[in-house]
């Protein structure tokens, strides 16, 4: 005699909650055996409510779901993802970078001003160590952006700059573009959280890495003896500070990185700010084979690391390209002590103003005279004025200009 499989009793069945977008559909049975409970009848769906109805609601949440995920497939399609190595001007660190600034750090250590304009702008900030920290800076007025200050100082030095994943780097040109190939070539699956870093002045490079690492144990090169100032990070990417300290002595993690003009990386710039032809015609000057690509909001560009360096440093120009005034009340420098004509010293302090230095005819030969200038946060003012009573002038501010002129009688 021929029997019917038992239909199961849908009511004995576990219910489990769903999760996610689904929260708000109804829930759905899950069998834990299809044996029917003891006393049960194999009408037991029968009695309730039809077999079809429930195929009827799987069909209705079938076609529910067959709605729902095209559009979510179409909102993360259309979604902006801002990535780590994105030139993303509306970011924090581009914005610190093109905040206004105006500074005169003539006569101060060279890491001594890198260090003062970095923890003003509160920027990480990492310099080469094939550059002697502590020659004189002799760059005149800096400004008038954090950007074209840091670019001007670095520059004093015959030194390059380039802003990548939150730090500055400062030093040699092969030396930052080689430093930067390797942290523009860290997988993506290695990336983590952002993180501080801090070590104490004198730690060594091992124990320097050792911060880095956070307790992490990794195969990597024994590094030479020395001895570092003290660094404080504010959200870095470990794996680019663990490549921020084995560059220092040239050996990147990341293998074949052996010039940074060789290695073709590939960094987003944003089409608002930047059309795609000049964006190009900037990365050629360095690499006639660079490639620039529209996608979405981002112009892709593909190119050696000195072409992304160039162009980023035109980017960022542009964007200081008006004339900052500030108040000579409020603004303040400091200069270690340095001898120069008064009239270059008044030049400089009137451009750190913003202005325009008018020196009055019969007061040319007094401004040509010999002065000694030195201050500690001391405001622009009162360095004028020093330097002044020095050449026996007299300084008028005025909006657009600095005007010099002999004393009345």
């Amino acid at each position: 005699m021929n029997h019917k499989p038992p239909i199961a009793d849908l009511s004995s069945w576990p219910v489990l909650p769903t999760a996610g977008f689904m929260g708000s559909m109804r829930q759905f049975a899950t069998p834990a055996s299809t044996t029917p409970p003891a006393g049960s009848s194999n009408r037991g769906i029968s009695a309730r409510r039809p077999l079809s109805a429930y195929r009827a609601r799987a069909f209705r949440v079938r076609r529910v779901i067959g709605r729902l995920l095209p559009i979510c497939w179409v909102w993360a399609a259309s979604a902006v993802l801002v990535r780590a190595d994105d030139v993303d001007l509306d970011s924090r660190f581009f914005r610190q970078l093109s905040a206004p600034m105006t500074s005169v750090l003539d006569g101060n250590p060279f890491r001594a001003g890198l260090t003062r304009v970095a923890e003003q702008a509160h920027l990480n900030l990492w310099l080469d160590r094939n550059v002697d920290p502590s020659l004189p800076i002799d760059a005149g007025p800096l400004g008038p952006t954090v950007f074209g200050g840091l670019e001007k100082l670095a520059a004093s030095q015959k030194c390059v700059i380039l802003p990548l994943a939150n730090v500055v780097l400062v030093g040699r040109e092969s030396w930052v573009e080689r430093t930067a190939a390797a942290i523009l070539r860290i997988p993506e699956k290695r990336r983590g959280a952002k993180v501080d870093i801090s070590w104490d002045a004198l730690s060594t490079p091992e124990e320097a890495l050792a911060v880095t690492l956070g307790g992490t144990r990794r195969e990597l090169p024994p590094l030479p003896h020395d001895l570092w100032p003290a660094v404080h990070w504010r959200e870095v990417d470990r794996e680019v500070a663990i490549q921020l300290v084995l560059a220092q002595f040239d050996a990147p993690t990341t293998p074949a990185i052996l010039s940074g003009a060789a290695i073709r990386v590939t960094r987003r710039y944003p089409q608002k700010a930047i059309s795609l032809e000049k964006l190009r015609d900037w990365m050629q000057t360095a690499d006639a084979t660079s490639e620039i690509r529209s996608s979405g909001d981002w112009l892709v560009a593909e190119g050696n690391v000195a072409a992304h360096r160039i162009a980023l440093s035109q980017l960022l120009g542009q964007e200081s390209g008006n004339v900052t005034r500030v108040d000579p009340d409020r603004a303040t420098f400091s200069l270690k002590k340095m001898t120069t004509s008064a009239e270059n010293a008044l030049n400089q302090l009137a451009r750190a103003a913003g202005r325009t230095c008018v020196v009055a005819p019969d007061a040319g030969e007094a401004c040509r005279s010999m002065v000694s200038l030195e201050g500690q946060d001391t405001t622009l003012r009162e360095l004028v004025d020093l330097v002044a009573s020095q050449a026996g002038v007299m300084a008028v501010w005025e909006h657009e200009t600095l005007r010099i002129q002999l004393p009345a009688n």
